[in-house]
């Protein structure tokens, strides 16, 4: 089940992709909105061959959390869950200390959140 979803969600984001590249292309000059996509998928894309798809990353990191904090949930965090919390993380982060890094995080996180979420659809 997990490597047929793996190959799903690859062709996914190959598929998202080349249908930005196709968008981007067609415009002759770069703004700051596709400068930025252009970066979060290379950053998506440079992430995913260190360390592999994003939610077998969240489905550790929830089920830690839920294991320590299991006392105070009324229902366990999913893999869904945690792309939302690290947005959260980086509007807060964004307020203490306004960087252009944080845009290009939370453009990939959204996409994390994306794909978290096309894999129990």
């Amino acid at each position: 089940m997990d490597g047929d979803f793996i190959v799903q969600a690859d062709r996914a984001i190959k598929a998202e992709r080349s249908r930005c590249k196709v968008a981007c292309e067609g415009t002759q000059e770069s703004n700051a909105a596709t400068s930025l996509l252009r970066e979060a998928i290379q950053t998506i894309e440079q992430r995913r061959a260190n360390y592999g798809p994003p939610t077998e990353h969240f489905r550790r990191t929830v089920g830690m959390l839920n294991a320590l904090f299991a006392h105070k949930l009324k229902e366990p965090f999913t893999e869904q869950d945690w792309p939302q919390i690290m947005l959260c993380d980086k509007m807060a982060r964004h307020q203490e200390r306004p960087i252009a890094d944080n845009p290009l995080d939370a453009a990939g996180y959204a996409a994390c959140w994306a794909e978290a979420m096309a894999a129990v659809s």
